[in-house]
């Protein structure tokens, strides 16, 4: 039993540096299929292990963009990131962001079952308070910790004036190349980075901007991110070990 605990410690202790350890003890289930798979963080010869140095990038980096292609895993990954943001960061408050609200409340779900599918002694003695009864996310998650703080993820749809005078530890801009106010929330987000706060942004692409500023924000991101100050990388189809040329013709 004590021999058990060490290892539990250890682990806890590692999941606390890093989000791989988290993550790689995490099982996610795909609603519309019901199929599960898990992330494949630590060993480096795993077909999926290209997810472990986006992570890694993620830690590293405060504003990061990444142009994918589809079915990557991306937003789960991003969501994952939360659960453990908030589990290891008591008191801090994670922003998703999407086109639509039911959007934003499918990533929700897809945390508040992966937190779920975590061992009890992983919660970083943390009890989830929002939702209760069975119940499943709706636009909010809490959970409290032993001395009192609250950390929440909060689950908003693209408005004029989403994010706008909130602080957060993450925030997470999903399908930012098709959310209609994309500029004003970056705006309203931005003071979050500078007061140690770190955003993702995740996309397929959705057409192009201009040098005078008009056409598609997200791809004005992505042409200027160095300037910017913006870690930013290209996710293509071949990532996933499924496909080939074949399936790409």
């Amino acid at each position: 039993v004590r021999g058990r605990e060490i290892i539990r410690r250890d682990l806890a202790e590692r999941c606390k540096e890093h989000p791989a350890w988290l993550l790689d003890r995490m099982r996610c289930v795909d609603s519309p299929t019901g199929e599960t798979f898990e992330f494949q963080m630590i060993d480096p010869s795993a077909p999926w292990y290209w997810q472990r140095e986006l992570v890694d990038e993620w830690v590293a980096n405060p504003k990061n963009i990444d142009l994918k292609a589809r079915q990557l895993g991306i937003t789960w990954l991003a969501g994952a990131f939360g659960v453990w943001t908030m589990l290891f960061t008591p008191g801090s408050h994670v922003l998703v962001m999407s086109v639509k609200e039911d959007e934003a409340v499918k990533v929700l779900n897809r945390m508040w079952d992966m937190l779920h599918s975590l061992p009890d002694w992983l919660w970083n003695g943390a009890v989830a308070i929002k939702p209760v009864g069975g119940a499943r996310p709706t636009t909010e998650i809490q959970l409290r910790f032993p001395d009192g703080r609250v950390s929440l993820v909060r689950g908003l749809s693209s408005t004029p004036a989403a994010g706008q005078g909130m602080t957060a530890a993450l925030v997470i801009l999903d399908e930012f190349s098709r959310q209609p106010y994309a500029e004003e929330t970056w705006g309203g987000i931005l003071p979050t980075t500078s007061a140690g706060g770190r955003v993702i942004v995740i996309s397929t692409g959705n057409g192009i901007s201009n040098p005078l500023g008009g056409g598609n924000f997200f791809h004005h991101l992505w042409v200027n991110a160095d300037t910017l100050g913006i870690r930013k990388r290209f996710l293509p189809w071949d990532l996933h070990p499924l496909r080939d040329d074949e399936w790409y013709r």
